[in-house]
This record gives structure tokens, C-alpha cells and sequence, in this order.
């Protein structure tokens, strides 16, 4: 069966929905206030941000036993886990990321980035890093293989979701802030272009997704 992880923040708990039945096939006790939920690329591991717990914990998706519980800084939001298990954290309240590593993730690394980091999205190809730089309206474009921040690129105020195409090319970021706040901001990977595309209906843009075939 398709499965939805959710995360509820006021039960400090992810639920896990039936997509056909839409019921609630399990209920995942996880640390205080969680926000963001990602799989791992083949679906056995569960990470989530624990906002108020300063954690990041990852299950195994079958039966959901808690695997690791890795310490992050403060407000951990934005997450990102590569094909290789790296594992990416960002605490909201700062300008650093909490990097894991290896088979039990015994290699741990604080690195700037840079301010409040929101979200944060990778490549088709595992190979960038696109960070939501909240605090002065930044796509940061980090490099996985080398660990550092190669571009920041100026986009819309408090900049919040984003997505990338399947291609890679365009990255695409809800904009909150005012003068932004009925925008995306669209980001051409080729040439580092932004352009804004306006939602005159949309006040203050938070989640974002694209459509499995990319035209909405």
C-alpha cells in the first residue's frame, strides 16, 4: 500500500495514513513538536525534526523502532537525508547545519551556512544542497561532496517550501514576506537566474510541492 507520513505537531507524534483508505494505520510516538518528515531514497528509514526536543530521530519504517536520535540545534526544521545516508539539519534559530555521516553516524559536523535556514531540498542527482536562507530572502546553493556553500542567490523575502524540478533545473521557493508575499521565486540552475511568478490570490506562500508531472 502507498503510505503518508504526517506530522502532528501538538500530539508530538507522525502519523502513518493508508493513502486508499485514507485511515490512520499507525500513530509513531517521536520527540516534542515535530515539523518536517523525510524518507530515506528506498523507504526503510524515517527522520524527523523534533522542534523542541533540539533532536533529530530516525526509525526503521518497518516495525518503527527508533534507530538514532542525533542532537541538532536549536528548532530543527529543514532536513535532508542522500541515497548515501548523509544526513542534513538545520537548526532555524542560527546560520549552522548539523551534518551526520557514516553507518551509525559517528561523524558529526557543525558547518555555517547561513541565517535561519528553513528548508531545504536536494538535487535529482544528490549532488546540491538548496537551502530556504529565511533571514535575508537567500537560495543557498551548497555542494554535497565538498561540504560548502557555493552561490547564494538573491530571491523573494523569507523565503519558505521549496521543490526541484525532475530535471534539476528549476527550483522553485514560496515566498512569505512582504513585498514577496503573493510570489514564487523560480531559480534556472543554468545561469542562476530568478524570476518571480506572481499568485495575486496567495497571501504569504508557506508549503510547496510540484505535481509527479511537473505541470502544476
Amino acid at each position: 500500500s502507498k503510505l503518508l507520513y504526517g506530522s502532528n505537531f501538538n500530539e508530538n507524534a507522525v502519523e502513518v495514513v493508508d493513502v486508499a483508505t485514507r485511515k490512520v494505520q499507525k500513530t509513531l510516538p517521536v520527540g516534542l513538536r515535530p515539523k518536517i518528515v523525510v524518507l530515506s531514497g528506498d523507504g526503510s528509514r524515517l527522520m524527523v525534526a523534533n522542534w523542541d526536543s533540539y533532536s533529530a530521530t530516525i526509525y526503521d519504517t518497518k516495525p518503527y523502532a527508533q534507530l538514532f536520535k542525533l542532537k541538532v540545534n536549536a528548532h530543527p526544521r529543514g532536513m535532508a537525508m542522500t541515497r548515501t545516508g548523509k544526513v542534513y539539519v538545520a537548526g532555524f534559530e542560527g546560520d549552522e547545519l548539523d551534518v551526520y555521516d557514516g553507518p551509525t553516524y559517528g561523524t558529526h559536523k557543525k558547518l555555517r551556512a547561513c541565517k535561519h535556514v528553513r528548508h531545504m531540498v536536494l538535487s535529482p542527482d544528490d549532488k546540491t544542497l538548496y537551502l530556504s536562507c529565511y533571514y535575508l530572502g537567500q537560495l543557498g546553493v551548497w555542494d554535497i561532496a565538498t561540504d560548502k556553500m557555493k552561490r547564494l542567490v538573491q530571491i523573494g523575502q523569507e523565503p519558505k517550501s521549496s521543490a526541484v524540478s525532475t530535471d534539476g533545473r528549476y527550483v522553485f521557493v514560496a515566498n512569505f514576506g512582504k513585498p514577496d508575499e503573493d510570489s514564487v521565486s523560480v531559480v534556472d540552475t543554468t545561469d542562476w537566474a530568478q524570476r518571480y511568478v506572481k499568485l495575486p490570490k496567495m497571501n504569504q506562500g508557506c508549503g510547496l510541492a510540484l505535481a509527479p508531472d511537473q505541470s502544476r
